[in-house]
């Protein structure tokens, strides 16, 4: 900006300020009229020049930086935006944050139509050296700058020739982005790895550049180093917040590091925050799970993933059978991880595909002792039946419907006097407020199955306690078995009009109930009610 041609002294500044606040706070859209006319004012070059000059006038420097982001939104504004490329490499350098913003949002809307323009814009950025100053600034301590520098360099590697400006000596630099990830802060590390998953999306051409540029050394490199748990709790919480978004975990396929993250969860010798963590990644990763051949993680890859799992739910289970001291928080990490995984009905399918598995989730469900753990087994037996499944998708496979159905049985008969899922049912709806919440959530979607309706429905006593409205003072509890009583009653009567199911009385006692919503089933107590009477004169 020294270098502009401007009379410094001349600037009424203060004038600018005025000016550029009354045009940054007009209601409503900026016209191109409006645009051209304050720029007649005020030209380009002036406003940039007032922007590193003026910052001890006060409210200038946000005014005007409002001001050009609005002109810059106008058709006429757009047609400018070239002749800022001069300026944007001391801009991106300012010590304002509001002008680098400015400086970051100016590049990404340029870009905006780069791809009709024949590469030109491409080419002004290249002549003018941004692009290595544009991919630092995302590692800036603001984070609008940051989000406005990855928008930008979002739009140039979608452009013609943008990715050679990110990844190649004719820009950036091959290993710019990689020494961001690896030799930066937690937080520009994130930003770095975040930036390359999704430019990893866009492209084949994109995928193989981000590959190339051996940003996945990085992350092995830190999995790898066991004798740093910091390190590797560090780039695990990385790609958990990679694996949150689908370009991210395809991302993280691609690194081949799902082989690390079983061997990390199976490796007894590291710390259980560590493996607790690599399981919360490795279930994010199986919603990409597909039989097809071209799905982005291989059915022995998922299947990997999910024996990992039971290979340490096993090690617990025998570390808790000898009496060995073990924390429970591991247990229930495993647990809530293996219920995301259990979301969808092949991952669902996955798991029955490991009946060992699935054992130990109904033995942590039904047969635990320990509250946290009864819970987190609750509430992954929940999720497999469908209680977060579209209602047209809660039944699986024949295969798997009858493992569910004999493991329930089983445990009905360990777990109950009467043996049968209506007496172990009972037992837990008695239990306290968490554990009824649990089994509500767990016995909606179990509803779906025939076998399950019959045996509740058939039973008077689970009947009367869903019924009994005194029994539930909590506004959850209430709505929670309300919602357990709909779909009881939905079943039911589409069991009877099927025929099979013979006409009960349960299904007319079930929808008063309902009827009356989750609150109106509790008797109401009788209040005073006032008596007027015309007064008796003696």
């Amino acid at each position: 900006m020294a270098d502009m041609d401007i009379d410094q002294p001349a600037l009424d500044l203060p004038l600018i300020a005025a000016a550029a606040s009354e045009f940054s706070n007009y209601p409503g859209d900026i016209s191109d009229a409006s645009a051209e006319s304050f720029l007649s004012k005020f030209p380009l070059p002036v406003l940039l020049s007032a922007l590193e000059t003026g910052r001890d006038v006060p409210g200038l420097e946000s005014s005007v930086a409002l001001s050009l982001e609005r002109i810059f939104q106008t058709a006429y504004g757009k047609k400018l935006l070239p002749q800022t490329l001069s300026y944007a490499g001391v801009g991106l350098k300012a010590e304002s944050s509001l002008v680098r913003k400015l400086t970051c949002s100016a590049i990404g809307d340029l870009l905006e139509g780069g791809e009709t323009d024949g590469g030109a814009a491409v080419r002004a950025i290249a002549e003018a050296h941004l692009a290595a100053p544009l991919l630092l600034a995302i590692g800036d301590g603001d984070a609008h700058v940051a989000k406005a520098a990855a928008d930008a360099l979002g739009k140039l590697a979608r452009n013609p020739g943008g990715l050679e400006l990110i990844f190649t000596a004719k820009g950036a630099g091959a290993g710019l982005l990689k020494d961001m990830a690896s030799q930066s802060s937690a937080t520009v590390r994130i930003r770095a790895l975040s930036m390359a998953a999704s430019i990893f999306g866009i492209s084949e051409e994109a995928a193989a550049a981000v590959q190339d540029s051996g940003i996945f050394t990085v992350l092995a490199a830190e999995l790898d180093n066991s004798d740093d748990m910091l390190a590797q709790l560090n780039a695990l919480e990385l790609l958990c917040d990679l694996a949150a978004t689908s370009h991210g975990a395809k991302f993280l396929l691609a690194g081949n590091l799902i082989g690390r993250l079983t061997s990390t969860i199976c490796n007894l010798a590291l710390d259980s925050l560590v493996r607790s963590r690599a399981m919360t990644v490795a279930a994010r990763l199986i919603p990409l799970y597909d039989e097809s051949p071209g799905s982005p993680l291989s059915v022995r890859e998922a299947s990997g993933i999910v024996h990992a799992f039971g290979e340490l739910l096993k090690h617990l289970e025998e570390l808790n059978d000898k009496g060995q001291t073990t924390e429970t928080t591991e247990y229930e990490n495993a647990l809530n991880a293996l219920s995301f995984i259990a979301k969808t009905v092949k991952g669902a399918e996955l798991l029955f595909d490991h009946t060992m598995v699935i054992r130990h989730m109904v033995k942590a469900a039904f047969l635990d002792r320990t509250l946290c753990i009864k819970l987190a087994g609750l509430q992954v037996l929940a999720t497999v039946a469908g209680s977060e499944r579209d209602p047209s998708n809660v039944l699986l496979s024949e295969s798997s419907e009858a493992q569910l159905k004999d493991m329930i049985y089983s445990a009905a008969e360990e777990r109950s006097p009467t043996r049968t899922p209506a007496g172990m049912f009972l037992i837990f709806f008695q239990q306290s407020t968490e554990v009824r919440l649990a089994m509500y959530r767990f016995t909606s979607p179990m509803l779906a199955r025939l076998w399950c309706l019959r045996e509740l429905c058939a039973s008077r006593e689970v009947v009367d306690y869903l019924l009994d409205a005194r029994l539930e003072i909590s506004k959850d509890s209430m709505e929670w078995r309300h919602v357990c009583c709909v779909a009881m009653t939905t079943a039911l009567s589409a069991a009877i009009e099927r025929g099979q199911i013979p006409p009960t009385d349960t299904l007319s006692r079930l929808e008063e109930f309902v009827r009356k919503g989750p609150f109106l089933g509790k008797e109401q107590q009788k209040e005073a009610i006032p008596i007027y009477a015309t007064l008796e004169r003696m």
